[in-house]
């Protein structure tokens, strides 16, 4: 989902990025994150994920705190994009 943002930006996971800023000011919205992904996923703040961003969060493994897991999503994130993006068609012109 994107959100276009007031100065021409887009949001690509503003779930997501509630979902960590909830992490970041609430320690044992933290510690359950770190420790049991799936159950926060089941509680409110997890609803409104897509599918694909709840398999990204499974995804992250082994984060010491809410800062690396939020690196560790982001990567999982973007290994995702490049694989969809890396299996869709190329479409070029042949001018021969």
């Amino acid at each position: 989902m994107l959100v276009y943002q007031p100065t021409g930006t887009i949001r690509r996971y503003p779930a997501l990025e509630r979902l960590i800023c909830a992490a970041v000011s609430n320690a044992s919205t933290a510690a359950q994150l770190l420790a049991d992904p799936r159950a926060v996923l089941t509680c409110a703040i997890g609803h409104d994920l897509s599918i694909e961003e709840r398999a990204a969060v499974l995804r992250v493994r082994d984060a010491r705190n809410i800062q690396e897991f939020a690196a560790m999503l982001h990567a999982a994130l973007y290994a995702t994009e490049t694989e969809v993006y890396s299996r869709a068609p190329s479409y070029s012109r042949n001018h021969s």
